[in-house]
């Protein structure tokens, strides 16, 4: 039981994720609200922590706070260079912007850590 909530927990997170991002793109809203984009980040790192939590106790694999903060790194790192190669505008304060998506990233990774193991 305590695995399908998190199943459940790391789908929602995902699709209001989804529906965020395509609603902001729609409406440029990325643009209008700088803040968005770091809710964006906070919420994609909060659901990989919990899909990786999740992916892991579903292999019988009982993984380190420290793994699975590498493993919301790399997917940033992975999204920062998909903007990149997807053509995505880059500001004259991009290496600020891609440390603070990073950050908000693995903020989200902590809350979802501790969520996730207290679902567990």
């Amino acid at each position: 039981m305590p695995l399908r909530a998190l199943f459940t927990t790391q789908l929602v997170v995902v699709a209001f994720l989804g529906v965020l991002h395509v609603g902001a793109l729609s409406y440029s809203l990325y643009w209008q609200y700088p803040w968005l984009d770091v809710l964006s980040h906070f919420l994609g790192g909060l659901w990989v922590a919990l899909a990786l939590l999740w992916l892991a106790y579903r292999f019988g694999i009982h993984p380190r706070a420290f793994h699975l903060f590498l493993g919301v790194l790399a997917v940033g790192l992975a999204w920062e260079v998909f903007e990149v190669a997807a053509g995505i505008p880059r500001e004259s304060n991009w290496l600020f912007d891609t440390a603070i998506d990073l950050i908000m990233d693995l903020f989200g990774a902590l809350v979802g850590i501790v969520w996730g193991k207290r679902l567990l």
